[in-house]
């Protein structure tokens, strides 16, 4: 059993670092083509048989510290500084379920929804993906 483990151990470190090479060449030539694309104005390419397509996204992201600032500014203003607000919980993270139902039941003023509006960050991500092309060109 000692050499059949030596044999699988052996062979999953070669492919192990084969994978690891080639994904360090993969990245490497991910982000040339991205600036190529970006640089020549063009969403895809075809070539080799093979097509490259920039594929572009946003990611939100709630910026919770502004969000529990502008919560917690309402609550005392409407009920006092002694009074805990329920949707703010000890560690100080927004109670999402508890916010929703404020919302829906329109107890934040406008003005509030307005300020949590603000709250969002928008990322933009730009990934290629690559198609065989059909025909096998």
């Amino acid at each position: 059993m000692s050499k059949k483990l030596d044999e699988m151990v052996s062979h999953y470190g070669e492919l192990d670092n084969q994978i690891k090479t080639l994904s360090k060449e993969l990245d490497s030539d991910k982000v040339t083509l991205k600036n190529t694309l970006a640089k020549e104005g063009l969403d895809s390419y075809s070539a080799g048989g093979y097509k490259v397509t920039k594929v572009t996204s946003t990611r939100t992201k709630v910026d919770e510290d502004k969000m529990i600032k502008i919560l917690k500014e309402d609550w005392e203003n409407k009920y006092g500084k002694n009074s805990e607000c329920p949707y703010i919980k000890t560690k100080e993270y927004i109670d999402m379920d508890g916010l929703e139902a404020v919302i829906y039941s329109g107890e934040l003023s406008s003005e509030v929804m307005a300020k949590l509006g603000t709250c969002k960050e928008d990322t933009e991500v730009v990934a290629l993906k690559c198609t065989k092309e059909k025909g096998g060109k």
